[in-house]
């Protein structure tokens, strides 16, 4: 309770400090009634919600710029900036969803500075050398908007499957590999 009391604080101070920034944008109200079970609920603000409108756009430009103004002027900001851009480029490396299957293990394998996690198969936990990519998911998409979401491996049909999700389509892609003979099919 102390914490968040001294960070708010802290904030007020550093608002008062910044040179020049006038109060965010206003948005209008425009009040829009709907009833849920019988119960009247008003949103002054519904129209925000409507990407399509120019005034919605205009007042969401406003708020960028004055979000990017008072962001852009907090003391230190720059130096914390490079010191969270060096956290996060390191080499590091996580391995998720491990699966043995026979004398092999296929894992999620994510390693920044990539943003989604690929496919690997392992001979060994005790040998990361031996790791061999089966998919990436950047090489399926270049834009980096594809990720695997999950993957299921059945020995009896020697086949791998994973689930794919684009971020720009709700449409699922749904990949199998066959071991025997190697292939790929997406649908």
């Amino acid at each position: 309770m102390l914490r968040s009391h001294w960070i708010a604080v802290s904030v007020l101070i550093i608002g008062a400090l910044l040179p020049g920034q006038s109060g965010p944008p206003i948005a209008r109200k425009e009040p829009v009634t709907d009833v849920y079970h019988g119960v009247k609920v008003t949103d002054d603000y519904r129209w925000l919600e409507d990407w399509s409108n120019p005034n919605t756009r205009l007042w969401s430009d406003a708020q960028n710029e004055y979000a990017r103004k008072y962001l852009g002027a907090i003391p230190g900001r720059s130096v914390l900036r490079e010191q969270l851009a060096a956290l996060f480029s390191k080499q590091g490396s996580n391995f998720l969803g491990l699966r043995r299957r026979g004398d092999k293990i296929f894992a999620l394998h994510f390693q920044p500075p990539r943003e989604q996690p690929f496919l690997i198969v392992l001979d060994s936990p005790d040998d990361l050398e031996s790791a061999r990519i089966i998919l990436d998911p950047i090489q399926l998409d270049p834009s980096g908007g594809t990720s695997i979401d999950f993957l299921s491996l059945h020995v009896m049909a020697s086949t791998l499957q994973s689930h794919f999700r684009k971020v720009a389509a709700n449409p699922v892609m749904f990949m199998c590999m066959k071991r025997q003979p190697a292939r790929v099919c997406l649908t």
